[in-house]
């Protein structure tokens, strides 16, 4: 709730932004610990080269188009494949210079190419435009970390030992110190009756 009153406010200033569902994967594995650093040291290298990218005009890479995202790490478990790690983004672009991803040959996309580069095993990434209602966007990006109900209980338990004490969630870009204004409805509205309850907790 409190991101998509961020993302409202950004919009209203910004008409030259388009939001946009990013998902990036990394490779599937085994080792729990292993992959989950693995996508946050790729993640910060993202993050690192957006950073670079902005002050010194090197390093371009698609991610460098993002103005603004907020993020958020998920991970599920099956017995075939093991791990899998990934994270969902719904991040802002200027509009006339969107982020190139086909969705009908994104191996061949420039972002999966970046994605690839910065990971050096994983390619896989959705970029897609953010259609509807905004607030189905951020539900699916902060619904969960882990998929319980499909996930074993010592799985649950493992995942979580892990997992405590990260953080899972994030900002970045514009959506970063951005004042929401009050809700009018928050405000006493002058000349209108109303009335006042005081409260007193006692002991009894």
């Amino acid at each position: 709730q409190g991101y998509l009153a961020k993302f409202n406010e950004i919009m209203t200033k910004n008409a030259n932004l388009a939001p946009y569902f990013l998902t990036l994967t990394v490779k599937n594995g085994l080792d729990f610990k292993e992959r989950l650093d693995h996508l946050q040291k790729a993640v910060k290298s993202l993050l690192k080269s957006r950073r670079n990218f902005a002050s010194n005009g090197r390093g371009f890479n698609e991610f460098c188009k993002i103005k603004g995202a907020v993020y958020s790490y998920e991970f599920s478990y099956s017995e075939q494949h093991g791990w899998h790690p990934h994270i969902h983004m719904v991040v802002l672009v200027d509009r006339n210079n969107p982020i190139q991803f086909d969705v009908r040959k994104p191996k061949e996309s420039q972002l999966s190419k970046d994605w690839l580069n910065i990971t050096g095993d994983s390619f896989i990434v959705d970029c897609r435009p953010l259609n509807g209602e905004p607030s189905e966007a951020f539900c699916e990006v902060f619904k969960y970390a882990l998929k319980y109900s499909s996930m074993s209980i010592s799985n649950n338990v493992f995942a979580y030992s892990h997992l405590k004490g990260r953080r899972l969630q994030g900002s970045f870009g514009l959506f970063r110190g951005v004042e929401v204004p009050s809700a009018l409805t928050d405000e006493l509205l002058e000349e209108l009756p109303y009335i006042e309850l005081f409260y007193k907790y006692t002991r009894l």
